[in-house]
């Protein structure tokens, strides 16, 4: 069972971990990781990215997600700009707005150099 992986990887571009229902943790590392799908990771409360090129965080369904979580991964992730937080209930209105408005205003700019 998938509860707590670390993820450590120079070739990795897109990783799915779709509806791990008992994942509660992730560590990853990937310098040319571009999309990152936690989808209906339920349990999932830590989330700690390095991940320069990652443009697009699905994570609709993730109910135990905190604001400082969030807030955590936008500092973190400068190309970030889909973030989709559907249905995670843990999170203020105003930490929405705020991942809204900060993705949407990254849309524009040029993407990371590769």
């Amino acid at each position: 069972m998938l509860r707590s992986p670390i993820v450590l990887s120079a070739s990795l571009v897109t990783l799915h971990l779709y509806n791990c229902l008992e994942l509660c943790s992730a560590s990853i590392s990937c310098p040319n990781l571009e999309t990152l799908n936690l989808t209906y990771c339920v349990s999932l409360v830590k989330l700690s990215l390095q991940c320069p090129k990652l443009a697009s965080l699905l994570c609709a369904g993730c109910k135990q997600l905190s604001d400082s979580v969030v807030l955590g991964v936008l500092a973190a992730c400068p190309a970030l700009n889909n973030f989709d937080l559907k249905a995670c209930t843990h999170l203020q209105p105003t930490t929405l707005v705020a991942a809204e408005q900060i993705t949407k205003a990254r849309v524009g700019q040029a993407p990371a150099a590769r």
